[in-house]
């Protein structure tokens, strides 16, 4: 029997190769414009708003916006499942050597604000504190609310959980100058829970950010607070007009952190379009 001739399998065989090859190419091409961007709840609806603004000037790029907290937002930034982390506070130096380790370079921009707001039980008769105020009283040296103009009840302070919570880290590093928190604070897995303790114990106070602060004022249910600088300055009520000009003590930043060393110019582009375009959580 004669051997049919190989030229033809051998040709056919290299074709699909080369479009297999020319597939997976584009394929890489495909995910290689497309930005994932995980982190701070809060940061996620405007910026989803930005990112479609975002992809109407460049079509080719494709934006894909989630929450889930700070902290996932890093930790999908180290493990490759985001390329942006949105985040209520910057960087620890944990994070930038775990990224170090990684071959990674951290980059952080501030895109936005929102304020942090003190939530009181609608009937408790204190309507200001200082930053001082809210420093001994977070870490256990005013444990009565008299030590405030309040009552003679204890204070019971709630705090968004720490591993996960923006806001808790801002009050820790910008508030708390680092001091621990008082070894009775109780802390809660998200602010719907934190609302509902407050809302019913007239000696609790807690932490909230602006959105979630204001709606449950909104509601009756809890009392927000206004905040001094220090006992010379006014009190200033927190409000998007506040919060954008700064004046509301209690105003923090918004980030967005990459990598340097991505190689990839697109994810520059969209977090200084979001700093360029700036934004205020309402």
């Amino acid at each position: 029997m004669t051997k049919g001739n190989p030229l033809p399998r051998l040709l056919l065989a290299v074709a699909f190769l080369l479009v297999m090859f020319g597939a997976s190419a584009e394929a890489q091409q495909l995910a290689s414009k497309v930005i994932r961007v995980k982190g701070a709840n809060t940061m996620a609806n405007p910026v989803d708003q930005l990112a479609s603004a975002f992809m109407k000037d460049k079509p080719d790029i494709s934006v894909a916006v989630s929450g889930g907290g700070t902290q996932i937002g890093f930790r999908s930034l180290l493990d490759g499942s985001a390329e942006i982390a949105m985040a209520s506070a910057k960087f620890t130096s944990e994070q930038e050597r775990a990224a170090a380790e990684k071959g990674m370079e951290l980059v952080s921009r501030v895109v936005g604000s929102e304020g942090v707001v003190v939530a009181a039980h609608k009937d408790n008769r204190v309507n200001e504190l200082t930053v001082e105020d809210l420093r001994k009283i977070f870490t256990g040296d005013f444990p009565v609310w008299s030590n405030v103009g309040g009552p003679e009840n204890l204070v019971m302070v709630y705090v968004p959980e720490m591993l996960t919570s923006g806001a808790s880290q801002f009050l820790g590093e910008q508030v708390l100058a680092g001091a621990p928190y008082s070894l009775a604070a109780n802390t809660r897995h998200n602010f719907r829970n934190l609302t509902c303790f407050i809302s019913y114990l007239e000696e609790a106070i807690g932490l909230h950010p602006f959105l979630h602060g204001m709606d449950a004022q909104q509601k009756a249910r809890v009392k927000i607070l206004a905040v001094k600088k220090d006992q010379g300055s006014p009190a200033v009520a927190p409000s998007t007009q506040t919060i954008k000009d700064r004046s509301y003590p209690l105003t923090r930043p918004l980030y967005m952190c990459h990598d340097g060393k991505s190689g990839r110019p697109e994810i520059k582009q969209f977090v200084d379009f979001c700093a360029e375009k700036g934004f205020v959580v309402l």
